[in-house]
């Protein structure tokens, strides 16, 4: 088995895993609706991100499973997040990726790696500096 597929194999245990959790705590907790959206966002744009597709990105198969492997782990609103990153970390790093590949095709989990710990010090830093300063207001 190639180191490809052996990842690629690693995602999708990821994805089912977590996917699972959340049907669990969802029945557990009458909190479906959350888990209803997240994973509608989830298959949103991982269809959008397919290279049938390719409406948002054009992907292989594997760096839409790596990437929906790291949207699982997140909330609707840091899902958002990480696409519009990933988009971003995309367009930063697309010049130096496209050395290392062929043609059209270049590597993407350097982009999806960036992308997550964006979204990452986002939600961490970013957004409880903004809350405690005032420039965002959350409405619980």
């Amino acid at each position: 088995m190639s180191a490809q597929r052996i990842y690629f194999v690693f995602w999708l245990l990821i994805i089912v895993v977590v996917l699972t959790y959340d049907i669990y705590m969802a029945m557990e907790s009458e909190e479906w609706l959350m888990v209803a959206v997240k994973w509608g966002l989830i298959m949103l744009f991982a269809i959008l991100s397919n290279s049938l597709i390719g409406i948002y990105f054009k992907l292989a198969k594997a760096d839409v499973a790596a990437c929906v492997a790291a949207a699982c782990l997140l909330t609707p609103i840091l899902i958002i997040l990480l696409f519009i990153l990933l988009k971003v970390s995309d367009f930063i790093m697309r010049p130096v990726l496209r050395f290392f590949g062929k043609k059209d095709a270049y590597p993407f989990m350097p982009v999806v790696l960036v992308g997550l710990l964006s979204t990452l010090a986002v939600s961490i830093w970013a957004i409880p500096w903004m809350v405690s300063t005032g420039i965002l207001v959350l409405v619980l």
